[in-house]
């Protein structure tokens, strides 16, 4: 299938007209990776924008402790390469997950396009916003992570044994939760709110009650 056609199937260019296409169709070449080949490196300073046409794609990063973390998975249709727009150094590694065709567009090129296609930018917006809402949810979902384990930590360790219960004697609001374990009132609320409804917690008398071990 002509290089035109692909363009034509890809969202992000959908608002965009035969000739405007032409234009990007210029600027465009189809490169193929292989499996585990690197597309894109963190921090580097390519500005190229890559637009995925069958196969899968994973974008990758490193927390505070080394690990590996996942931070997109892209599919048909999808694309990555956004730096070209801020010309800042790439923010993850993006690998070839099966043997992947893509779209390579040439950043500076696509930036003069862009000024004279704003219904191109808000295309390009709108994705960026659907990555960002994806990323934050991850990011949540990790700072949850996080907090839980030092509500677990706390919770071992204020425990006492009654007969065949395990209690908790101290008095705690949900603030005074999150001040010990340095968390917000909200977040220390959603994951005891889960504790309760697994079965995990319950109160009797105003007194903390561990009914079973906690999760991992």
């Amino acid at each position: 299938m002509p290089i035109l056609e692909k363009l034509k199937e890809t969202p992000l260019f959908s608002c965009l007209s035969e000739q405007e296409l032409s234009e990007v169709e210029k600027i465009t070449r189809e490169e193929t990776f292989l499996k585990n080949n690197v597309i894109i490196r963190e921090a580097d300073n390519s500005t190229a924008l890559y637009v995925m046409v069958s196969g899968k794609a994973v974008a990758t990063g490193s927390d505070e402790e080394g690990k590996q973390i996942i931070f997109n998975v892209f599919r048909k249709g999808n694309y990555f390469g956004e730096s070209f727009i801020d010309k800042e150094p790439r923010c993850a590694t993006v690998t070839a997950g099966t043997k992947i065709v893509v779209l390579r567009i040439s950043g500076e090129k696509l930036r003069n396009i862009l000024r004279a296609n704003p219904e191109m930018m808000f295309g390009l917006m709108k994705g960026l916003l659907e990555k960002l809402r994806k990323a934050t949810s991850q990011v949540t979902d990790i700072a949850l992570r996080d907090v839980y384990k030092r509500i677990a930590l706390l919770f071992k360790r204020l425990v006492k044994p009654y007969g065949k219960k395990q209690i908790i004697e101290e008095k705690m609001t949900n603030t005074e939760i999150g001040e010990m374990v340095g968390a917000s009132r909200e977040m220390v609320s959603r994951i005891t709110s889960k504790l309760y409804a697994d079965g995990y917690l319950s109160k009797e008398n105003g007194l903390l009650i561990i009914k079973k071990e906690l999760p991992d």
